[in-house]
């Protein structure tokens, strides 16, 4: 088995500095001992053999799975009641037998599954996009969070990309509501996606111009409304190095808008969850989702397609066999013309299945940032927003009408909503006994209707 502790010495002293290079601000603000040890892991299996990488995997898994049961009452519970014997368990080809952990057990016994010795307040915590209708907030170990972003950079560096380049991110609000801010140590400059319009656009640009910096990174649906922002004023700024995708499903109108502004950027859509099961990207002409095996043991499964993930990012808040809200059509152990490091494969993700509204105004709100406003909800079980006109957006609540309290979270919902999309939207809410699903249970939960040339302005 790989030992990280011996990586990371070696890695210090062998390769920090050439990596770095005069990037130390970066290195002291933001990078530490784990995402060193992580990355070099990550690079050492490169070199290792399938059944090497296997079995790494097997014995992190194994390890993880003892200390859930015999450190958390909350698995220990639950294996005992589906009369499972871990002791029975020897590998990979034993997963079956091991009960799914879903998300509502997540949600109501988040704590039990700290294991013990170690407080969740003392834990970093993270939210679900609530592509289904409901957030999900979890706490997780920040060891984990380093060796995370030491993945995704490992992903990013095929397209040439090194911790600590500048990039500009589409991702989300900005305090404060401003345009933009500038994140000095980390080098981004964060772009507001509420407020990407024809008036803002020549500040944004030059900001970015200024800046030198050459990857973009965000959600899809705000890096192409920009791409279409800069095609209809005309304006061709240089290019980016590459296009990093990640946080919502990526529709093909969306790369068809970044082709024809960037067509010399490298396009790459990175697949996560905040969770941290599974992570998973495509890169270049590809759409085939190539999974890191260090990160996770990825599954599908057999009757829906649902992709099942368990963690071996971490051992303090174990994730096993955990049953995600996204689909595949098919997953693989591993293609011809894919690199034998990288597997699972999935021919394609169902998830995130969202789209982008507007405001009275026509700004666009990308999907991720209308999650916010149900993040403290508890008696909504799932909502969907449907836009069919700019002033008007129909609420769908799926709850018990009866429930204490209902009004009051609606009434809540609605306020926060009205600060996202402005006091002059209308919001009409009806009241539904379920919303239809697919067989993932995944639902469209935000639906825009208005046609007003977007796939091919």
């Amino acid at each position: 088995m790989v030992d990280i502790k011996e990586i990371a010495k070696s890695f210090v002293g062998r390769r920090a500095a050439r990596f770095i290079g005069s990037r130390l601000p970066y290195r002291l603000a933001v990078l530490d001992r784990h995402f060193f040890a992580w990355l070099e892991l990550l690079h050492a299996m490169e070199r290792m053999s399938r059944e090497e990488i296997v079995d790494y995997q097997t014995k992190t898994f194994l390890h993880i799975l003892k200390r859930a049961y015999y450190e958390t009452d909350f698995y220990r519970e639950k294996y005992d009641k589906a009369g499972l014997d871990i002791s029975k368990i020897k590998g990979l080809d034993d997963l079956g037998a091991i009960p799914l952990l879903t998300k509502a057990e997540l949600r109501q016994h988040g704590a039990r599954l700290v294991v013990k010795g170690k407080s969740p307040t003392r834990l970093a915590r993270a939210a679900t996009g609530g592509s289904t209708g409901t957030p999900l907030q979890l706490s997780v170990p920040r060891y984990a969070i380093s060796r995370d972003w030491a993945s995704i950079c490992y992903q990013w560096a095929r397209a040439g990309y090194r911790p600590g380049d500048g990039r500009v991110e589409f991702r989300g609000a900005v305090p404060g509501g401003n345009v933009l801010e500038a994140l000095g140590p980390e080098r981004v400059i964060r772009v507001n996606t509420s407020r990407i319009n024809e008036v803002t656009l020549p500040r944004i640009l030059a900001v970015i111009r200024a800046s030198g910096y050459r990857y973009y990174h965000g959600y899809p649906s705000a890096v192409s409304e920009w791409c279409r922002l800069l095609r209809v004023a005309g304006e061709r700024p240089d290019p980016p190095f590459a296009i990093f995708m990640a946080s919502e499903m990526v529709y093909p109108h969306q790369l068809e808008q970044m082709r024809q502004v960037f067509p010399e950027s490298y396009l790459f859509a990175h697949y996560g969850l905040a969770e941290r099961v599974a992570l998973g990207a495509w890169w270049g002409e590809g759409q085939r989702y190539h999974f890191l095996p260090a990160y996770g043991v990825v599954e599908a499964e057999e009757s829906t397609g649902r992709l099942i993930g368990t963690s071996l990012l971490q051992d303090e808040v174990p994730l096993i066999r955990y049953l995600t809200d996204d689909a595949t059509a098919a997953l693989v152990g591993g293609r011809p013309d894919s690199p034998p490091y990288l597997f699972p494969v999935a021919e394609g993700i169902d998830g995130r299945l969202a789209d982008y509204t507007y405001r009275v105004d026509g700004t666009l709100v990308a999907p991720a940032l209308v999650t916010y406003p149900f993040m403290s909800g508890s008696t909504i079980a799932a909502c969907k927003l449907v836009q069919r006109e700019r002033s008007t957006i129909e609420l769908l609540v799926e709850a018990n009408p009866d429930a204490m309290g209902l009004a009051a979270e609606i009434e809540r919902a609605i306020t926060n909503l009205k600060a996202l999309y402005g006091e002059d939207m209308r919001f009409e809410t009806t009241m539904v006994d379920s919303l239809e699903r697919s067989a993932s249970g995944k639902f469209r939960w935000i639906e825009c209707h208005i046609d007003d040339g977007r796939d091919d302005a």
